[in-house]
């Protein structure tokens, strides 16, 4: 007589495991499954599994998360399979298990006493999640319930956290808002940004708010020559503008960039003498004949100088590509 056994590790998919021993009919085969936390062998019904050329071919492929193991033991006579020297193995590889359970031997008892409803859990645990059994959805769904709580949750926390950030973007929005509608008067606008943590920072722009500009064009409106002091107006003529005197430090009436009165000098050109203020209309226009000063032309344009106009020493005038001088 011998016994024979053949090892496998469960994939959550193979349903065949051949034996290396002959095994004559399905009442010499035993098929075990190790529990892969607990480490104990649990036999299974031989309705679960049938004798298909020489191997043992399960109805459901075992679970990968109850069971790490399976073995096919096989015998030469059928009273062999229940106390085969493996057996023995295993209690010795679980004695701290069994001193435990000695030390809870009342438990123990009182588990003993429901000997059907152990039978239902430990058939529901063959079968495997998805049987709707009671059993199957309170222990074999345990994990898988848990597990979507624990997504649920981290999935409500980072929804939480993003609300967070939002929140505080929202008031980053409003805070820039207030600042370009109402920053103080020649107060450059300060741009916030959030911390990500409920604070916030901001850096200064070189701009200015509405309020700013509501306040500068109340002054333009406002603004009238009654409140001008210093000012000083002497034989005023047409044409003539209040203009400010640097060297006085008064308002007086003159001239604006040197513009003489239009009036009766119909085709004439505007020249002047050189001096500030002093420019007059003329029939002729005139030029120096003398250049005293660097000069680059206009790209794109043309000029034209009387013939004998010199140019001093060390002086440049340049006439850029595109351009025309001529000497007339």
């Amino acid at each position: 007589m011998a016994i024979q056994s053949s090892f496998y590790s469960v994939d959550g998919k193979t349903k065949t495991f051949p034996s290396t021993k002959h095994i004559a009919t399905k009442q010499h085969m035993a098929v075990w499954l190790r529990h892969s936390v607990t480490g104990v062998d649990v036999q299974l019904n031989t309705e679960m599994f049938e004798l298909i050329t020489n191997a043992a071919v399960l109805t459901e492929a075992p679970s990968i998360a109850l069971y790490d193991r399976i073995e096919v033991r096989v015998a030469d006579v059928p009273d062999e399979l229940g106390s085969s020297p493996s057996d023995i193995g295993v209690v010795a590889d679980i004695g701290a298990e069994v001193a435990i359970v000695a030390g809870i031997s009342a438990e123990v008892v009182v588990v003993a006493g429901h000997d059907a409803e152990v039978e239902v859990v430990g058939q529901d645990l063959l079968k495997g999640a998805g049987t709707n059994q009671p059993t199957d959805s309170a222990i074999l769904n345990a994990l898988n319930n848990a597990n979507m709580a624990i997504l649920k949750a981290n999935e409500a926390s980072a929804s939480a956290n993003q609300s967070e950030l939002d929140m505080w973007d929202s008031e980053v929005s409003s805070m820039n808002a207030e600042e370009w509608a109402n920053a103080p008067h020649n107060v450059f606008v300060k741009i916030f940004v959030s911390d990500g943590d409920g604070t916030f920072s901001y850096t200064d722009s070189t701009d200015y708010s509405s309020h700013h500009w509501k306040e500068e064009a109340k002054a333009i409106a406002n603004f009238s020559l009654d409140g001008l002091s210093d000012v000083t107006i002497t034989n005023p003529t047409i044409g003539e503008s209040l203009v400010y005197n640097d060297q006085n430090g008064e308002w007086e009436n003159g001239k604006v960039l040197g513009l003489p009165n239009e009036t009766g000098n119909l085709g004439k050109s505007v020249t002047t003498d050189g001096v500030e203020g002093d420019s007059f209309w003329s029939f002729v226009n005139t030029n120096p004949n003398v250049m005293n000063a660097d000069q680059v032309m206009t790209a794109g344009t043309s000029a034209s100088v009387v013939d004998g106009f010199t140019i001093n020493d060390n002086i440049t005038l340049t006439v850029p590509d595109g351009s025309v001088l001529s000497v007339v």
